[in-house]
């Protein structure tokens, strides 16, 4: 069997009020996804691929949690972002009318209808403390 999760990261407008710092999320995956549980992840979902949905554009905060995901928890990785502004930018070089779709909310809403799916086995989320 083969799990997916999808983890979003919310960082740009909110950074300063959650900390969403590498070593934390690094804390956060090793609990959430190896931790002690009563249940194990790898025993309910098996080998897990872990979709990443995130505002950062930083391309070096996007491999460090590919590299805790993938050497870290040994698990696979996909950047959902990554995939879907490709598909973008060669949807909208084909169809220039749609230049109007190039935008981090249009993106977004794609990734919430992948996570709507209901072959996703898990929902990673950290919220804001309020």
């Amino acid at each position: 069997r083969s799990g997916l999760a999808f983890f979003h990261i919310r960082r740009g407008d909110t950074v300063s009020v959650c900390d969403t710092a590498l070593p934390r999320i690094h804390r956060y995956l090793m609990c959430s996804l190896r931790g002690e549980m009563i249940t194990p992840i790898s025993t309910k979902f098996g080998n897990m691929t872990l979709l990443l949905a995130s505002d950062e554009r930083d391309p070096c905060y996007r491999r460090a949690i590919q590299t805790i995901v993938e050497k870290g928890l040994g698990y696979n990785f996909v950047d959902l972002d990554e995939i879907i502004w490709t598909v973008l930018k060669g949807h909208i070089a084909k169809h220039a009318g749609d230049s109007r779709l190039w935008n981090n909310m249009y993106v977004y809403h794609l990734t919430r209808m992948v996570f709507s799916d209901p072959r996703i086995d898990l929902e990673l989320t950290l919220r804001r403390a309020n």
